[in-house]
C-alpha cells in the first residue's frame, strides 16, 4: 500500500465498487413494489416479532436481517 500505484488501483477499484453495489441496491429498492404481497406481509411480519424478541436492536439491524431474509430466499435463488 506504500507504493502510489498500488494506492490508485485500489482507490479505483473501491469506487468501482461502490458503484456497482449503489446500482445494485437502488435496483431492489426501486422494485419493491413488485415483490408480492404476500412476500412483504411476511416481511411486516418478520420485523414485528424481531422487534418484540430483541428490543436493544437497531432500526439498521433489523432491516440488515429483513435484507438478508428477501435477498438469500428470493433474489438469489433466481440466478
Amino acid at each position: 500500500m506504500k507504493n502510489p500505484d498500488v494506492q490508485k488501483a485500489v482507490t479505483d477499484h473501491l469506487a468501482e465498487l461502490e458503484s456497482v453495489c449503489t446500482l445494485f441496491l437502488d435496483g431492489i429498492i426501486s422494485s419493491r413494489d413488485k415483490l408480492p404481497y404476500g412476500l412483504r406481509w411476511i416481511c411486516k411480519a418478520l420485523k414485528q416479532a424481531c422487534e418484540t424478541q430483541f428490543p436493544d436492536a437497531t432500526p439498521e439491524d433489523i432491516h440488515r436481517l429483513l435484507g438478508y431474509f428477501i435477498y438469500y430466499r428470493f433474489i438469489n435463488i433466481a440466478f
